[in-house]
């Protein structure tokens, strides 16, 4: 698997680098590109002789090239934004492309995402943007192009740098007080060695220089910073764009008027295209769904809270919990009643039929804690089956397997109580942390509930329904044992 989140130079660029400090060509960065393409499985080896990247789906050409004259550091950086997406991307690879003075084009670097960046299709309104960079250490930097954009956002080490404070007349008098003028500094020839005395002292000290054949020399590109979430402050949370968006308690109808919320709104090309948003607390335990089923121009429901385990009633399921009595019980053998439809008095018994209205209307658990390798999901489902309708309503509390992420994947398994699934109706959502919310439409083969969009690794999952509906269901065409 290769190292995420680091700059790994390739074969090409290594061999570019060698070239640019031997004097031998000058380079430039052409372009930096966000594509889509999964190269999580591959090794630092096999990163190290990709010559391209595909698909391209957001490529920015000449992107900025500075020198940091305290470091030495060379840093490219770029921003790309979603104007030109008809569709939203999943960014998993950035790469920088660079060219010699004779102008051809090399893949230089490769950074691998494990968890990527979403860039929705554009709205027409409101362009959402990642700012990438990385920082290399390149020995002759005159033979580097550098340039200057106008058009690249504005970073938080950007806004650190400016606005550290411009130095006082008064302290640059103080420290003219202390300068050392050019006549101080001379001495008479005798009091200066000579070269001829410098080596000698330096073979004294059995100093052997390096062999340059030797020391491995490094490069370090850095994956610095990715800028992608937008904080709103004013408005309301009706009118959010797609996307992932923190706002203020200065937003209008949020769940609540005393925390920040991180929020992620999403757009659907079904049922009147409506829209749905999911909302996180900043600093506390809360998390709120809700939907619009008309469209743009309608208007969103109440909010929903989604129990996250604490906060589920403690007798929803006594799942291995003990039974214990305060007293001796005697059991006797309940009577026969052969007649369930007449009125028995107060003490009737139950009958066989009154068990089975009760068994079929009861929530169950599906403990999935132990669940084999192909399942995905590693919490608990409370589910119920309506026999008569042929569905089974559930929600889920629990956290994904940590190295599963990606599409399609058995999420739960209702195996041994379905023979077969037919369909899959509402929404799951994979809670990384507050900023890195993923929620995909429900799809369902043979007896695995599954997932039609990216759900990320290690998220907590989180079921809710379609318009109208508490909770997410599958239809099925028989239960096993009937």
């Amino acid at each position: 698997m290769a190292t995420p989140n680091v700059g790994i130079l390739t074969n090409a660029g290594k061999n570019l680098i060698d070239q640019v400090n031997a004097g031998q060509t000058k380079i430039t960065f052409s372009k930096i590109v966000f594509s889509s393409m999964n190269n999580n499985q591959l090794t630092d080896d096999q990163i190290k002789v990709l010559t391209t990247v595909a698909p391209q789906e957001v490529v920015i050409n000449n992107p900025e090239v500075t020198l940091d004259n305290g470091t030495g550091e060379t840093r490219i950086r770029a921003t790309g934004n979603n104007k030109a997406l008809d569709d939203g991307v999943y960014v998993k690879t950035y790469a920088v492309y660079a060219k010699n003075d004779s102008g051809n084009e090399i893949l230089y670097g490769i950074t691998v995402s494990p968890n990527p960046n979403y860039l929705p299709e554009y709205d027409g309104v409101t362009p959402q943007a990642v700012t990438y960079s990385y920082k290399v250490n390149i020995s002759n930097t005159s033979n580097i192009t550098f340039t200057n954009s106008n058009d690249i956002y504005v970073s938080d080490t950007d806004l650190a740098e400016a606005l550290q404070p411009y130095a006082k007349t008064v302290d640059v008098n103080q420290q003219l007080d202390k300068k050392v003028n050019v006549a101080d500094m001379r001495k008479p020839a005798s009091d200066v060695a000579g070269i001829e005395e410098v080596n000698a002292k330096q073979d004294k000290i059995g100093y052997t220089p390096a062999d340059d054949s030797k020391v491995v020399h490094v490069v370090d590109m850095v994956n610095s910073d990715v800028y992608g979430l937008q904080i709103i402050s004013s408005g309301s949370a009706n009118d959010l764009p797609k996307g992932t968006i923190f706002c203020t308690n200065a937003v209008t109808d949020l769940p609540n008027k005393t925390d920040a919320w991180t929020i992620r709104t999403t757009y659907a090309d079904v049922w009147g295209a409506r829209r749905t948003q999911i909302a996180i607390a900043d600093s506390a335990d809360l998390m709120f769904y809700r939907t619009c089923q008309s469209g743009i121009s309608g208007n969103y429901g109440d909010w929903k809270q989604l129990l996250t385990a604490d906060q589920l009633p403690p007798d929803l399921a006594r799942t291995g919990q003990a039974q214990t009595f305060t007293a001796a019980q005697t059991f006797s053998i309940a009577p026969t009643i052969k007649d369930a439809s007449k009125d028995k008095g107060d003490n009737q018994a139950a009958t066989m039929a009154d068990l089975k209205s009760v068994e079929e209307s009861a929530w169950r658990v599906l403990d999935q804690s132990n669940a084999p390798s192909n399942i995905s999901f590693r919490g608990q489902v409370l589910y119920k089956i309506d026999d008569a309708k042929k569905i089974i309503y559930f929600t889920t509390n629990g956290l994904m397997n940590i190295s599963d992420s990606g599409y399609n994947l058995n999420l739960i398994n209702f195996k041994g109580i379905v023979n077969n699934l037919l369909s899959g109706h509402g929404r799951l959502a994979s809670v990384s942390n507050k900023t890195n919310i993923r929620d995909s439409d429900i799809s369902a083969t043979s007896t695995y509930v599954k997932n039609s969009e990216w759900l990320d690794t290690a998220g907590n999952l989180v079921s809710y329904g379609d318009p109208g509906q508490n909770y997410a269901y599958v239809i099925y065409d028989s239960l096993v044992n009937n």
